[in-house]
């Protein structure tokens, strides 16, 4: 059984969740986008925060180059701290507005 948990864990977020598009809540100026499990959350080079479910709210999003990705989504974690998680953790936000 503790094979079968590692296996899974490992496995690639397309194959363990569900990707369903972002969607717009245009009365709170938000998006609900998929990203994986436990998505660490960043401000100034620092982690701030994790998203520890499959599916959360997003505000916007911000291009730029960087060892960590070239697309940051803005975000509050869990903890209640503001921050940006990797573009690569978020999937489908291409309809997310530029912060």
């Amino acid at each position: 059984m503790a094979v079968a948990a590692c296996l899974s864990a490992m496995a690639p977020a397309s194959a363990t969740t569900l990707v369903i598009p972002c969607t717009p809540d245009p009365a709170n100026n938000r998006w609900s986008c998929t990203n994986r499990p436990n998505t660490e959350i960043i401000d100034d080079h620092v982690t701030v925060g994790h998203l520890q479910r499959s599916r959360n709210y997003f505000f916007c999003r911000q291009d730029g180059d960087g060892p960590l990705g070239t697309h940051w989504i803005y975000t509050r974690a869990d903890n209640g701290n503001y921050g940006f998680a990797r573009g690569n953790d978020v999937f489908e936000t291409d309809g997310l507005p530029d912060c």
